[in-house]
């Protein structure tokens, strides 16, 4: 058996109720007996009034009773006290009424109503998120690589030139321009054979010769001693040599031999070299000793007036502090007086 939910109103009173509506239900206090309206009527009245004698009796009749147009599914009796009836109305009770509830409550499961067409659809906006379709500016990329795809390449203004591009192999010429006073070819101004100098800022420009401030001393110019300020009054010599012919003259007997000391200690190394000789007869034997110990011997001589030039000249170089001596032998094979004379160049180096 079915349920059946039915709109209902009880009324209270004593005895048998003239009239009831479809439903209504009227409690006799005095008997302590039970009406039901039956039927429809007229008027808004049920067509007869019915005592509910018994219980299977009254939920029998109840049964039967046709549900009356306004109730619904779930609504409860309530007592209008107003009116002194029961009523039919929709169950309701305040939020606040409830006690021992949780403070949240975990959502069943509900996606599906969220998407596009669903019954509580949401927008990107409106939980912070952009659209399916959408753009950035360039400002808002901060990371990461473009896809060579994103990027316009070509040779045009609005394009860019990738890395491999023939073109950046090409030998090409810069266009014309100037760095300061420079001008693409490398020039300044239009003048050759001018000094460079430093302008404002450094900046590079052309110059000039000539003797006021400011203007550059070509290098062919000369200045007279006395223009030259500052100057020392002496100087220290560069290394140089002092070369000097001596000449050493006597008498000699053939078998005489004459020792002369040219110098007891040489200060610095001197070349004896140019050693010529002239005599009054026959020859003489000429000896270079340094110490005593003979460096060269060498026969010559000339009868006349002039030095001969012999074939082969003595010559000797002596090192500083050397004892050396120039020693004549007479050659002749009788004893006789002989004149003769010894010429020889002395060059001493380093400023001696």
């Amino acid at each position: 058996m079915s349920a059946l939910n039915v709109p209902i109103r009880i009324k209270r009173g004593v005895g048998t109720p003239s009239t009831l509506k479809q439903g209504e239900l009227a409690f006799d206090e005095t008997g302590q007996r039970l009406f039901i309206g039956s039927g429809v009527g007229s008027g808004g009245n049920a067509a007869s009034v019915v005592e509910l004698t018994t219980p299977p009796t009254m939920l029998e009749d109840i049964a039967n009773i046709a549900v009356g147009s306004g109730a619904s599914d779930g609504d409860v009796l309530v007592y209008d006290s107003a009116t002194g009836d029961w009523v039919a109305e929709a169950m309701s009770i305040a939020w606040d009424s409830v006690t021992s509830k949780p403070a949240s409550f975990t959502p069943s499961t509900h996606a599906s109503s969220h998407h596009t067409g669903g019954g509580d659809a949401i927008a990107p906006a409106d939980i912070g998120a952009a659209a399916a379709t959408h753009s950035h500016a360039a400002a808002d990329i901060t990371s990461g690589t473009l896809d060579i795809a994103r990027i316009p390449t070509g040779s045009t203004s609005s394009t860019v030139c990738i890395g491999d591009d023939a073109r950046l192999t090409n030998n090409r010429d810069p266009n014309s321009h100037t760095h300061g006073n420079i001008t693409n070819a490398g020039a300044i101004g239009s003048t050759s054979g001018l000094p460079i100098k430093t302008g404002t800022s450094g900046v590079l420009e052309a110059g000039a010769f000539g003797t006021s401030a400011g203007q550059f001393a070509e290098g062919n110019h000369s200045h007279a001693w006395d223009d030259i300020t500052s100057k020392p009054s002496t100087f220290t010599p560069a290394a140089h040599n002092h070369t000097v012919t001596l000449e050493i003259s006597g008498l000699i007997e053939s078998p005489e031999a004459k020792t002369y000391v040219l110098s007891p200690a040489i200060p610095a190394a001197i070349t004896i070299t140019n050693v010529k000789a002239k005599t009054s007869a026959g020859t003489v034997d000429i000896k270079l000793q340094d110490d005593g110990v003979d460096i060269s011997d060498t026969t010559i001589g000339d009868v006349g007036t002039s030095v001969a030039s012999p074939a082969t000249e003595p010559s000797a170089t002596v090192a500083s502090g050397s004892v050396l001596a120039l020693v004549v032998s007479d050659l002749q094979s009788s004893p006789a007086d002989l004149a003769f004379s010894v010429h020889y160049t002395v060059a001493s180096a380093n400023n001696a």
